[in-house]
């Protein structure tokens, strides 16, 4: 459950659903969506990944869904010269 705005301020508003019970080891999913274009940061987010600690990189993944309004090769080839390329699922 995604919390949205004044809809969570409502107090008839549905009770969130229960997060399911996570290991220390389960993969954890990054979700970039919605139109990509530069002022996103999608390059910040990979390099942000890349620098996180071996453990916890291991264990992230990230998908970017949506529509892409730039060029995402540079994307990819930065994906790749970080070594997350493989944690990455486009979905544009």
């Amino acid at each position: 459950l995604i919390a949205h705005g004044p809809l969570e301020l409502q107090s008839d508003a549905p009770a969130a659903a229960p997060l399911p019970e996570r290991g220390p080891d389960d993969p954890v999913t990054l979700l970039l969506f919605g139109k990509l274009k530069p002022y996103k940061g999608c390059d910040l987010l990979l390099r942000a990944i890349a620098g996180l600690s071996p453990e916890l990189r291991r264990r992230a993944r990230l998908r970017v869904v949506g529509k892409a309004e730039m060029p995402v090769e540079p994307l990819h080839q930065l994906a790749t010269e970080l070594g997350i390329a493989q944690q990455i699922q486009w979905d544009l």
